[in-house]
């Protein structure tokens, strides 16, 4: 998993974004299923990734998919 400071260069579509673009792809570490997490906590998960810019879809899209586990009963 990478950890990269980056910014969101756009947004599909804008409101509550399903996919979004940042400035940050391959040359910079990111893959492909990497999560994209703020400080607030899991943002979405990356589904595209070219040398400069990379898609991640959101937790707004309905496609989206998470697998969690509860800490008190495994």
């Amino acid at each position: 998993v990478s950890c990269v400071s980056t910014v969101a260069v756009s947004f599909v579509p804008l409101g509550l974004p399903r996919r979004i673009v940042l400035d940050k792809g391959a040359i910079h570490g990111i893959r492909k299923g990497d999560p994209v997490l703020t400080v607030d906590g899991l943002a979405g998960k990356v589904v595209d990734v070219r040398p400069y810019t990379s898609t991640f879809l959101s937790i707004y899209s309905t496609n989206m998919k998470v697998g969690v586990i509860d800490t008190r009963s495994g």
